[in-house]
């Protein structure tokens, strides 16, 4: 707001509190700087920010008691994380901040991708405070993509559904993108999306993959956003595959969600790490912690996964095959729960299916990825 020709700051002030995990909504202004206050303090505290109310990213620099900051898009979710020598985080409540007025828009569905193009369609469902002037959807090759600085669609104005043609992206590349909608208050937002573009390169069985690995599946085509499956080359974590003090994760804990289906195991992963299965050293977040051949999408392959894998390094190695691509003769782990207390494996000394403990077994690991 403006009084007498200068730019009026408000203060919006806001007291959190560990560790109850509940929400709080602010509903201010853009031009609104935001200030929360911690009531409660124990150990290092660190500021983080989320604009999906799922992943967060620390503020560079905010550890003490309070925070000054102004948003830059929403809505905004920010919370305190508390750790205390070797105790797991504790997190303060969280704050959500919103804009009065705002449009409301859902990013629809990632149609199709191909090397160069994508479809990308999203719905603007309220105009808020006053008409949507623009809409269309943001995109770029880091998370939270916003219209500064980032390309976007121009997909006329008004409430509605819409599709979007993406245009001259790179080939094989990870790209974020959400749909937005803007009014008189300002651009909101809708749900974020990643996929990967086609690679202009055709693999076939045993080439070697982008970051290295062996190609071990082919489904054909493209379609949602990969085709191929990629192990991790031997010595992938600097020497042998991990197996001493593994642990699979989430005893006596049955997230439920877990398949055993070919391209199931990212969804598996990614299921597993949300519920939180990060005691001791669990080989889910060993394969998902991956950094190889300057790729970081790896996960812990499900079942079937794994059986092809076998299955095909048998094949291009023989009896030789693990000495060549530095497999144990152990039982390696995959994504795939079987109940509370044990999950999947597949034997690599003779490629049968074994069911193993979450603890106390013994099991290697080796991530896979798919592009």
């Amino acid at each position: 707001m403006q009084v007498s020709g200068y730019s009026l700051v408000i203060i919006i002030y806001f007291l959190i509190w560990f560790p109850v995990f509940a929400q709080h909504t602010l509903t201010v202004d853009p031009e609104d700087l935001i200030v929360l206050d911690l009531g409660f303090r124990r150990g290092d505290l660190q500021w983080q920010i989320s604009y999906d109310n799922n992943t967060w990213n620390d503020l560079p620099g905010e550890t003490k008691d309070s925070l000054t900051y102004k948003p830059d898009q929403f809505p905004a979710y920010f919370r305190v994380r508390m750790m205390e020598g070797t105790c797991l985080p504790h997190y303060s409540e969280t704050v959500e901040v919103i804009v009065a007025g705002l449009p409301s828009v859902v990013t629809t569905a990632v149609q199709s991708t191909g090397t160069i193009n994508a479809v990308v369609s999203g719905n603007v469902t309220g105009i808020g405070a006053s008409a949507v002037t623009g809409k269309g959807v943001v995109y770029g090759t880091r998370p939270h993509p916003v219209l500064a600085g980032n390309l976007y669609t121009i997909n006329g104005s008004g409430t509605g559904s819409f599709t979007a043609l993406l245009t001259g992206l790179t080939s094989n590349t990870l790209y974020y993108v959400r749909a937005y909608a803007t009014n008189s208050q300002g651009t909101i937002y809708g749900e974020e999306y990643s996929f990967r573009t086609q690679s202009a390169v055709l693999y076939v069985i045993g080439d070697t993959g982008p970051a290295g690995g062996i190609i071990f599946y082919d489904k054909g085509g493209y379609s949602d956003g990969w085709r191929y499956l990629e192990v991790a080359p031997a010595a992938w974590s600097g020497g042998p595959d991990p197996w001493t003090d593994v642990d699979w994760g989430c005893y006596e804990d049955f997230t439920g969600q877990t398949s055993t289906g070919i391209g199931t195991g990212k969804e598996n992963t990614e299921r597993i790490l949300t519920n939180g299965c990060m005691t001791g050293n669990p080989a889910v977040a060993i394969a998902a912690g991956a950094s190889i051949g300057g790729y970081t999408d790896w996960f812990l392959p499900s079942r079937e996964e794994l059986h092809v894998l076998y299955n095909v390094l048998y094949y291009l190695g023989g009896s030789n095959f693990r000495y060549i691509y530095g497999l144990h003769g152990l039982t390696y782990t995959s994504s795939s729960e079987l109940d509370a207390m044990s999950a999947f494996g597949v034997a690599f000394g003779d490629g049968g299916s074994i069911q193993h403990l979450k603890i106390m077994a013994t099991i290697a690991v080796r991530p896979v990825r798919r592009f």
